[in-house]
């Protein structure tokens, strides 16, 4: 007897798009960076971000001028959710690695807005449009009902080629200075220090500005430390000092401090590289060593480059991935562990020689593996290498702060007040807990001393 063998059918929900959009990428911003690395593996040379207000209305249009798309590549690209075009294809047309991978970073822009219209063409004769309402594709029972119009358009007179994606009535939109500073300053470390021409543009307004990329933090910053990961994955570190800062006792080394790390060994680390800088942090005591004006480093933070793309969220201002500041306070002041905002500097990372560095799914960071780990242990050792050096240049410091003297004359003070008063049990209270406060506002001002 013959059994009759039962197969079903695997089907997506068209939920899919509401979770791997709006609810996979929270933050605009980031948001607005998978959009932008689209644009960048597209082969733009430029990307406009235009923030559009007329009649009461609002859009957010992200215009570049990369290759576009033909009908096919909609239809297996935008239209396909996790293609694993870039996967196959891991450079562009013109030589890019690819930022992406997943096939899913397009979908973020439905974090922005629920309605988006695709302007796109490959050539100039064969621009097309099409358009995405969330809301319809959430009520589509399968997502294999949804049918979206593919419609020729005409091109705009500035490009030959490119896409436009256009966010209509966006949930989200910087109305302060301060979001508009903040937006510019996050998008504008997308692109990394080094690498070829990719521009990109801010249109707010009556202003239309040109972020500038990540360039050598080295002027005027009283350490510099370069460390690299060779061919064999092992780690070499190197701290120099700017002689012309420098007024404390020791000696700076021409040719620096060098280390090459034979005992440890990065295998997921080839051909890596890190270069950041340490400055003073307002008027410390670390300042005694250095003659700086640039007391505050203006982007803080160690940040991560794939390919001369940002690796977000590493250096964000919330971000310490590095657990520097933890570190700092762990070791204490004398350690000369540098504090958070006074490192700047980025780590380079390929995909080509660091593969499994991979990108978590929903775009937050690399996934925490045996990789991860390897580059926080190098990173870390830079920085404890720096500690090293400075204990070396920034010797503690003997001399005490005016307020720590201050409050040893009020101690003493007490003391002859202690003998000039009756001796009462109430005078002797009053008079301890006058000397236990001073005594401790001088030991918590010499601590402060060495920080």
């Amino acid at each position: 007897m013959k059994h009759k063998q039962n197969s079903a059918k695997l089907t997506v929900h068209p939920g899919i798009f509401d979770v791997l959009g709006r609810r996979l990428v929270s933050d605009a911003v980031r948001a607005l960076a998978e959009l932008i690395k689209n644009s960048y593996d597209a082969d733009a040379t430029e990307v406009r971000i235009r923030f559009v207000e007329q009649n009461g209305s609002r859009q957010i249009i992200v215009q570049d001028d990369g290759q576009g798309m033909t009908r096919s590549s909609i239809m297996s690209g935008w239209l396909q959710v996790g293609t694993p075009n870039k996967r196959q294809q891991a450079i562009s047309r013109n030589g890019r690695a690819m930022t992406g991978s997943m096939g899913i970073g397009r979908l973020a822009a439905f974090s922005l807005a629920d309605r988006i219209a695709i302007n796109t063409g490959a050539a100039p004769s064969t621009w097309l449009t099409f358009s995405l309402d969330a809301t319809k594709i959430a009520q589509a029972k399968q997502i294999d009902e949804i049918r979206i119009p593919i419609r020729r358009t005409g091109r705009p007179q500035d490009r030959q080629t490119g896409t436009d994606i256009i966010l209509s009535h966006p949930r989200w939109w910087p109305d302060s200075d301060e979001e508009i500073q903040s937006l510019k300053t996050r998008l504008a470390a997308i692109k990394g220090p080094a690498g070829e021409t990719f521009k990109i543009f801010i249109e707010h307004g009556e202003s239309a500005e040109e972020l500038e990329p990540e360039e050598a933090l080295t002027k005027g910053a009283p350490y510099v430390i370069a460390a690299t990961v060779d061919a064999d994955g092992i780690p070499s570190y190197s701290v120099s000092a700017t002689s012309s800062l420098y007024r404390g006792p020791a000696k700076i080394r021409r040719g620096g401090w060098n280390r090459r790390d034979t005992s440890r060994s990065f295998r997921h680390l080839a051909n890596i590289r890190l270069t950041a800088t340490w400055r003073p942090r307002g008027r410390r005591a670390d300042n005694d060593y250095w003659q700086t004006s640039e007391i505050f480093a203006s982007t803080p933070g160690i940040r991560v480059y794939r390919d001369d793309i940002r690796v977000m969220p590493y250096g964000e201002e919330s971000n310490d991935w590095l657990n520097i500041e933890a570190r700092y306070v762990g070791r204490g002041a004398l350690s000369r562990m540098p504090r958070r905002n006074q490192v700047s500097g980025w780590v380079t990372i390929s995909r080509k020689s660091n593969p499994r560095l991979m990108d978590t799914t929903n775009r937050d960071g690399l996934i925490r593996n045996e990789a991860f780990d390897q580059l926080v242990e190098f990173c870390q050792l830079a920085l404890d290498f720096l500690a090293e050096v400075r204990r070396g240049l920034e010797p503690r410091s003997k001399a005490k702060r005016k307020g720590t003297s201050e409050v040893r004359k009020g101690l003493v003070a007490v003391d002859e007040l202690r003998k000039q008063l009756p001796s009462t049990e109430a005078t002797s209270q009053q008079l301890n807990l006058l000397e236990d406060i001073l005594q401790s506002a001088a030991n918590d001002m010499e601590l402060l001393a060495l920080y």
